[in-house]
């Protein structure tokens, strides 16, 4: 005797199995004296060398037995007239009353021990054929198990269905057949499991050399009723109620205020929150269905099952906002990393910190959702500023504004147009922002074609970057203003005759062209125009290159900004403006930040209110019927009468070309119309635009001069820097240390001391160009609105490129 009071040679056997000593030891497994086996089985067998005992309880037991040579027998015996019992191990004891834990059947008590002691609840039968009485019944220890709607699992060894020395073992297969049919007629669903070919025949066989893993994606057979479609419309009703009962007991389902059902689940630690229609959510309860009952289903029966769910979270479960990469509650704002891990980063005005399993917040993950670095400290965002290629450097405190302003949770939200000639990195700037605001799988997306398109983009991602546009239709126009500040749309449900699809929420939106597209003056009042110099082919890199630079310092960039918007969280409520533009909650927000980023006060404001003023003016140059109303007004102090007087005054100066174009209004009802949309501009301009009290029948306009006109283009003076080819002598200068996609610098100081890079964007040579007059050498309006010389003699005059700053670019 070795161990456990066990002869070394059946403690080899038991080790062959895979059981451990806690295992033997537990069930009380032990040798059996020589002296003792007549008594034990009832009778003497002279062939037996020795057995060990396996207790069943109860006072029954088996015995595996060991021959003297040259002698052969049974290799499992047990007392004469004992009949059929179930070996019954203490896990699986510990699980028979409760029909939701899955059981395990297999063929004798090694097999059942060893699946017991790797975590699988496990029983173990004799032989196939040993789970009958006389007559076909199941034995009585069946009674001891729980059977209505418990997923059984039988694990025969791995030859039941193949022939054997003596013959066909279709008997073998018959008797587990027959044992799943009794099985379900107790009400339980029964599946069989296939091991795989191989000399390895049993469970404790398969066990000792693979892992519980591998044997749940085993292949499993569903036993299906013999009494046809009755019983399998039983089944698919027994797997609904399930898949039902796993939703109630093992998600929080609920609702949010447009009545959509949703569900957060638990999975691996952390929470997770899917529309109880995705197919995140399908796919989780499908898992819940096979962990717990081995089963599979089929689409119908989750489809079935999501009715009566989606009625629980409607109906008793309570009303949350489920948000899309940020939200806000009690004066913090939470930012969803969408990692594997379920982070959220926690913002408040004292800083921020990654959360693990937070669950204040409802986060979902939309399709095509990329994960954000994640955020490290130490960082500056002058480090992203060399990866912006900026032709204007005075407009980096607008670019960084607008990734503040991707962080507030609220918004308004600015439109941020990147323009510039091909081969000035448009694109480039928008996949960088996109990854440190709002990654995703496909960062840039076409113009949508129509309201649907653009509402699903909105619904499923928080900062919108739209790629290389060459126009902008009315509707999306109003589209965007709606998304910036405010006002959501409505489109039909798609597949339905009276359903809406609603989204009211506000986006960061990102667009580039090569021209500016933004022509109409509502969304000009929202936006923000920055453009981009050309980079030329001897100075760019391979984007593998870029890209692993940009990697690397992301972390530090994305932690330089939660800076910033804590920074902004503690200093918003006392900042206060000289003047307050339309988006002016925007301009608090990113002036609130100034400190963080090192920018002198008001450094924000001033820029902004100059690229307004300039955006301003550019639309104007494309309005027909503005620069009308400008040379119009160029001799007068105020105008008033009606929308027909008025129209007939502007047609008399307007050349033939200018009143037949498309913009030019040919009503007097249009002029009004476009006249209101046009004021806002106007008054900028220093042209008031008023509609007096109506009289005598009639409706007026005012037309009156205000402040001082302005007469100048910063936008027209950018859009010759973007005709200037970026050689020895190019026009653009940089801040003194700092640098743009687009210039080079050495590798060995790109991780360098980064404080040479925060110099204040005061330094920044502000580059303005002169403005095309309005008017032709007749003193006609002319059509080729903003149309200027980007290479006349003035271009030697600015400042050449500094060499040393400058940084190889991409496309």
């Amino acid at each position: 005797m070795t161990n456990h009071n066990l002869h070394p040679q059946h403690y080899a056997d038991l080790q062959r199995s895979g059981l451990s000593d806690e295992s033997i030891r537990g069930a009380c497994i032990a040798t059996v004296p020589p002296g003792k086996i007549p008594e034990r089985l009832g009778y003497d067998d002279s062939g037996l060398s020795s057995m060990y005992e396996i207790p069943y309880g109860e006072g029954f037991s088996r015995y595996r037995c060991f021959y003297l040579e040259g002698k052969a027998g049974p290799k499992y015996l047990q007392p004469k007239n004992s009949g059929n019992r179930l070996y019954i191990p203490s896990l699986a004891a510990s699980i028979l009353g409760d029909p939701t834990k899955p059981l395990y059947i297999t063929e004798g008590e090694k097999k059942a021990l060893k699946a017991c002691q790797e975590g699988l609840p496990c029983v173990g039968l004799p032989g196939l054929w040993n789970w009958k009485i006389k007559g076909g019944g199941l034995i009585a220890d069946f009674e001891k198990i729980v059977l209505r709607d418990r997923p059984v699992i039988i694990v025969p060894d791995n030859d039941y269905r193949k022939p054997g020395r003596n013959g066909y073992k279709k008997n073998l297969e018959m008797a587990v057949d027959g044992l799943a049919q009794a099985m379900m007629g107790r009400g339980a669903h029964v599946s069989v499991v296939q091991l795989p070919d191989g000399p390895a025949k049993g469970l404790d066989d398969y066990l000792c050399s693979r892992t519980v893993a591998s044997f749940h994606a085993l292949p499993v057979r569903e036993v299906r009723p013999a009494n046809g479609a009755t019983e399998e419309k039983r089944e698919r009703e027994a797997k609904t109620d399930r898949l039902i009962k796993l939703a109630l007991d093992k998600a929080e389902l609920f609702h949010d205020a447009d009545t959509k059902a949703y569900a957060t689940i638990r999975n691996e630690g952390h929470r997770e929150t899917y529309s109880l229609r995705s197919k995140g959510f399908r796919t989780w309860l499908s898992g819940q269905l096979w962990k717990t009952y081995r089963q599979g289903c089929s689409v119908q029966n989750v489809q079935d099952a999501l009715g009566t769910i989606e009625a629980h979270g409607l109906y008793e479960g309570n009303c949350h906002t489920v948000h899309v990469r940020l939200a806000s509650c009690h004066d913090r704002i939470f930012l969803d990393l969408g990692n594997d891990r379920f982070e959220v980063v926690e913002i408040t005005a004292a800083g921020w910190r990654i959360l693990e399993n937070q669950n204040l917040i409802k986060f979902r993950r939309p399709p095509g959702m990329a994960a954000l670095p994640r955020p490290a400290e130490g960082g500056s965002i002058e480090t992203l500023k060399r990866y912006v290629n900026l032709a204007n450097p005075t407009d980096w405190p607008l670019v960084a504004g607008y990734i503040l302003g991707c962080f507030h949770p609220s918004g308004p939200y600015p439109i941020l147009a990147i323009t510039g000639e091909q081969g000035s990195a448009k694109s480039t700037l928008m996949r960088i922002i996109k990854a440190i605001t709002d990654p995703s799988t496909a960062p840039l997306r076409s113009t949508p074609s129509e309201l649907r398109d653009l509402a699903i983009s909105a619904n499923n991602s928080w900062t919108l970057s739209f790629d290389n546009l060459s126009h902008i239709p009315d509707w999306l126009s109003d589209a965007l203003c709606r998304l910036a500040t405010g006002g959501g749309f409505a489109t039909r449900t798609l597949y339905s005759d009276d359903g809406e699809t609603i989204f009211d929420s506000k986006r960061p939106v990102m667009l580039n062209c090569i021209e500016h597209v933004i022509r109409r003056h509502d969304l000009a009042d929202r936006a923000i125009v920055v453009g981009l110099a050309v980079i030329p082919e001897e100075r760019r890199i391979p984007e593998k290159d870029f890209w692993g630079d940009f990697e690397d310092d992301a972390p530090e960039i994305l932690g330089a900004i939660l800076d910033a918007v804590s920074c902004a969280l503690r200093n918003v409520d006392a900042v206060k403006l000289s003047s307050y533009p339309r988006m002016a909650d925007f301009a608090r927000w990113a002036t609130a930040a100034e400190a963080a980023f090192g920018w002198a006060p008001g450094t924000f404001a001033e820029a902004y209110a100059r690229n307004r003023s300039d955006v301003t003016m550019m639309t104007l140059d494309n309005d027909p019927v503005g620069m009308a109303i400008n040379l119009f007004m160029e001799d007068r102090l105020s105008w008033e009468g009606t929308a027909t007087e008025l129209l007939n005054e502007l047609e008399g100066m307007a050349d033939e070309r200018t009143i037949k174009a498309k913009g030019w209004p040919k009503a007097a009802h249009v002029l009004s119309g476009k006249l209101k949309r046009s004021a806002t501009a106007l008054r900028t301009n220093g042209i008031s635009v008023s509609f007096p009290p109506r009289t005598d029948k009639q409706r007026l306009i005012r037309l009156e001069q205000v402040g001082e006109k302005s007469v100048r283009s910063v936008i027209e003076a950018e859009n010759e820097v973007h005709n200037i080819d970026m050689t020895d002598k190019s026009a653009m200068t940089l801040s003194r240390g700092g640098s743009v996609m687009g210039a080079s610098y050495g590798h060995g100081d790109r991780h360098g001391d980064r404080a040479n890079d925060a110099s204040d964007v005061t330094d920044d040579a502000f580059l303005i160009g002169s403005v095309m007059s309005m008017t032709d050498k007749k003193g006609n309006l002319s059509n080729n609105y903003g149309t200027h010389d980007a290479h006349d003699a003035r271009d030697a005059s600015i400042p050449p490129l500094l060499q040393d700053n400058l940084r190889e670019g991409i496309i």
